[in-house]
């Protein structure tokens, strides 16, 4: 199954009496806990409202990137292809102005940077997982971008597009929870099965199990994502 952009508003709809919970995605929780106060709201609020023009723009940006990803691996095409599509996107942003032209840019590039460092993967792609951790109130949902075989060995991967270096917190954060969060659904996956690609830098970063201390950071920030989310 195609990974879909996370819409927490339709997780919501399902939960019927009773306070509803905070449900935002791991991405949302790494970005949260690695930025300043000001834009700790910004980030909250863009995954409240995910249903506005901003909040749509961030949660798609990379949807073109990741969907041919999804198709380069699903059918096992050439890695010529993955150039193609890249030259595709390029031919779409000539024609666009302003933010889409940027966004197909942006999505034509993660394609060259996948082809040149990682083209030469092959994997059978599984059915997508949905995991989720709890902490308090506040529903975790992790997703993988892809989750694959590769030699029969089951592996969780999850992209980084964009041009600025992830900060290694957020990686910290992005990789235990995907491994965390798998062990808690009864998936015993090893620490190097959950994989961080950096695409644009070629770098693969692993997994590991959460530590005492990351735990703790992640109570105390959905603690403090409670007391915010009322409030935004």
């Amino acid at each position: 199954m195609r990974p879909e952009p996370f819409t927490p508003s339709k997780a919501m709809s399902n939960i019927v009496g009773g306070p509803q919970p905070i449900i935002i995605p791991l991405s949302c929780l790494a970005e949260y806990m690695t930025s300043g106060y000001a834009r700790q709201r910004t980030v909250l609020q863009e995954f409240k409202y995910p249903q506005s023009d901003t909040s749509q723009a961030r949660i798609k940006y990379y949807q073109d990137a990741r969907d041919t990803l999804y198709s380069y691996h699903k059918n096992h095409l050439d890695r010529s292809w993955l150039t193609h599509q890249a030259v595709s996107l390029e031919s779409l942003s000539a024609v666009e102005q302003g933010n889409r032209r940027t966004r197909l840019e942006h999505n034509a590039r993660a394609l060259r940077a996948y082809e040149k460092f990682f083209g030469s993967k092959s994997y059978e792609v599984l059915t997508l997982p949905k995991w989720k951790l709890t902490f308090s109130s506040v529903k975790v949902v992790v997703r993988p971008d892809l989750y694959v075989a590769e030699n029969d060995l089951p592996k969780a991967i999850k992209f980084e597009f964009g041009t600025k270096v992830p900060k290694p917190e957020l990686i910290k954060i992005i990789s235990q929870c995907m491994l965390e969060a798998a062990h808690q659904a009864g998936n015993s996956l090893p620490s190097g099965s959950v994989l961080f690609f950096d695409v644009p830098r070629g770098a693969i970063h692993k997994g590991a199990r959460i530590g005492a201390l990351m735990k703790r950071n992640i109570e105390a920030a959905c603690l403090s994502i409670e007391a915010i989310w009322p409030t935004i």
